[in-house]
């Protein structure tokens, strides 16, 4: 009788562990799938300017004695040249989900996305 016990056991285990896999699974795919709606924050010293991520286009942003060209395509941003010395903003690659973030310390330039509904300012600290 002990073994017939443990080995029912054994099967509800497995199948709880199928369904918990399953789910998650589920869930990620769908969390996945969505796209949330977004678009370009670049902020230029104490101007903040929005732009849209639907457009393939590209910027030239000039600040703080340096020059920085903002090229957005397909949804994707990165700053593909920048007169900056050390050129991290250029290194930093594409961003393209919703809070990521590029920043040129030397231009004072940070290029964030943001949530459609997030154009409003939170706070400001002086």
């Amino acid at each position: 009788m002990r073994n017939r016990d443990i080995k029912i056991f054994r099967v509800a285990d497995v199948a709880v562990f199928v369904a918990v896999i399953i789910l998650t699974v589920i869930i990620v795919y769908m969390g996945l799938g969505r796209k949330e709606p977004s678009k370009l924050s670049v902020r230029v010293g104490d101007v903040r300017t929005e732009y849209s991520l639907d457009l393939n286009e590209e910027y030239e942003i000039n600040s703080n004695g340096v020059t920085l060209s903002v090229k957005i395509t397909d949804g994707k941003v990165c700053v593909a040249s920048s007169t900056c010395k050390d050129k991290i903003c250029v290194n930093s690659g594409e961003i393209y989900r919703t809070g990521q973030t590029i920043v040129c310390a030397p231009a004072q330039v940070a290029i964030e996305i943001i949530a459609k509904g997030d154009s409003e300012v939170d706070a400001t600290v002086r």
